[in-house]
């Protein structure tokens, strides 16, 4: 069920200069996790020789209420394939929590393994418990 919201609720808020395969439009999948925002536009730090690509989201709390999420950065290749030690968009694991109190700000930070990876989205949902 979680996978079904995941793919079906998309919302039109992401930055990225360079972006791939992966429309701005798309680069934040929310999920079942409606419940919070982007509170600026998210940094992207693109790969050097001796550090792979690094990005930055901040996100708030809409509803009053504190909130659980699970989240996950997928890092993609310049053809849009999955990054060497990314996981796939289709994985079960790689999953993080967050609790975001109410009214409060985080920030979710995601640093790719690999310097192959040129693109990225950040998967988000309601955590479990």
């Amino acid at each position: 069920m979680n996978r079904m919201i995941l793919l079906g609720c998309v919302l039109a808020i992401g930055l990225l200069a360079g972006c791939t395969n992966y429309p701005m439009e798309e680069k934040i999948q929310y999920g079942n996790a409606w419940h919070v925002s982007l509170s600026e536009a998210p940094r992207t730090y693109p790969p050097m020789v001796s550090r792979p690509m690094r990005v930055e989201v901040s996100l708030e709390e809409a509803w009053q209420m504190p909130i659980d999420l699970d989240y996950r950065f997928v890092w993609f290749t310049r053809t849009g394939s999955p990054a060497r030690g990314s996981v796939a968009p289709s994985a079960s694991g790689g999953w993080r929590t967050v609790r975001v109190e109410s009214g409060q700000s985080v920030i979710l930070r995601g640093s790719a393994v690999e310097i192959d990876a040129v693109d990225w989205i950040l998967e988000l949902r309601r955590a479990k418990g």
